[in-house]
């Protein structure tokens, strides 16, 4: 079986999430810019999605627990679903359709 591309993961939880991800700057602000490869969000449609999705591509899955960690404590609402080198970051608004589990299950069926 052939290992998915980021494109695709992020292809997938784009369509979970009915929404479009853009690519957003990494810098010095974000803890460890060094182990993120590419770090992508739906910021500009964000307030008329109704929801905050953020996805992150890491250099390594070894870089996983600490990014997760550090992504949790700075979103401590959001809901944080990771998988290999790939975290996502899931927040609605409150009554917006819930959209974690088809978010959870994209990114798990890679």
């Amino acid at each position: 079986m052939r290992r998915a591309t980021s494109s695709q993961i992020v292809l997938a939880v784009e369509a979970a999430a009915h929404t479009i991800l853009s690519s957003q700057p990494v810098g010095t602000t974000h803890a460890g810019p060094e182990e993120i490869l590419a770090w992508l969000s739906n910021s500009a449609t964000a307030r008329r999605d109704r929801q905050e999705v953020e996805l992150w591509v890491l250099r390594s899955p070894t870089a996983l627990p600490v990014m997760r960690e550090r992504i949790q404590r700075r979103h401590r609402e959001a809901q944080v679903f990771a998988s290999s080198n790939i975290v996502v970051v899931y927040h609605r608004t409150r009554g917006s359709k819930d959209r974690a589990a088809a978010i959870r299950a994209a990114l798990e069926a890679f």
